[in-house]
């Protein structure tokens, strides 16, 4: 039997999972649901990234991704693909 290795997230890898769940309005709690993440640590990482201008705050309490946050996932995207096809 062959056991997949389970491996923690990255930081890079929650800041995109978040941002992925946040292509539409949504709130805190329904990003925590889509990325899998305890509310917690939500907050904490929304506040960070509304700072940096990759989320934006869309009404009281509900976020959206920015074109500055999808412009990141696309150059994740890009990364990554370069690393799997070094490390497959």
């Amino acid at each position: 039997m062959i056991h997949e290795e389970k491996r923690r997230r990255s930081q890079l890898d929650i800041i995109v999972d978040i941002l992925e769940s946040a292509q539409k309005d949504v709130r805190k709690s329904r990003i925590a649901g889509k990325a899998n993440l305890n509310y917690k640590y939500v907050m904490t990482y929304v506040d960070g990234l509304v700072d940096q201008g990759l989320l934006d705050e869309a009404n009281e309490g509900s976020y959206i991704i920015t074109g500055k946050g999808k412009r990141f996932i696309s150059e994740y995207d890009k990364i990554m693909g370069v690393v799997k096809s070094i490390v497959h």
